[in-house]
């Protein structure tokens, strides 16, 4: 009988704690709203002025990745992708980075930034299909 009711003491205090782990995970989410904003706003304008003033473009990338960083938040993989690591300039191709594929046992993308030449590089996979086709038309040529 003890048991019992021990267990059931112990399952109203597990939903207890999961009631509040949620609480806490939304006021997490809440705590950071306005940085999250700002940092939106700055990536917008770095791209609306950037064909403007690049140097003020670079100057809001710059502020918005030190508020990521003295937040500790973590910025968005395509945010990332759009910005180089070594200037701050925006990434935009054909005029600002050259957009070139590498093919290979792993196919890559591979991003040059035009104005410090440094590489960014992204693994891209091969659907299934692709492979495949490649195989038949292997058997086909030989």
């Amino acid at each position: 009988m003890e048991k019992q009711i021990n267990n059931k003491q112990n399952k109203n205090n597990n939903k207890s704690n999961n009631k509040s782990n949620k609480n806490n995970n939304k006021h997490l989410r809440l705590q950071h709203s306005d940085a999250f904003q700002r940092m939106n706003f700055l990536f917008q304008a770095a791209h609306t002025i950037y064909p403007i003033s690049a140097g003020a473009a670079r100057y809001y990338v710059r502020t918005m990745r030190r508020i990521a960083e003295k937040l500790v938040l973590r910025l968005d993989t395509e945010i990332k992708q759009t910005i180089c690591k070594r200037c701050d300039s925006i990434l935009v191709p054909g005029i600002t980075s050259r957009v070139r594929l590498q093919k290979g046992n792993v196919s890559r993308i591979i991003i040059t930034c035009l104005n410090c030449q440094a590489l960014k590089r992204f693994h891209t996979k091969i659907p299934k299909t692709d492979k495949k086709i490649k195989k038949k038309n292997r058997k086909y040529r030989q």
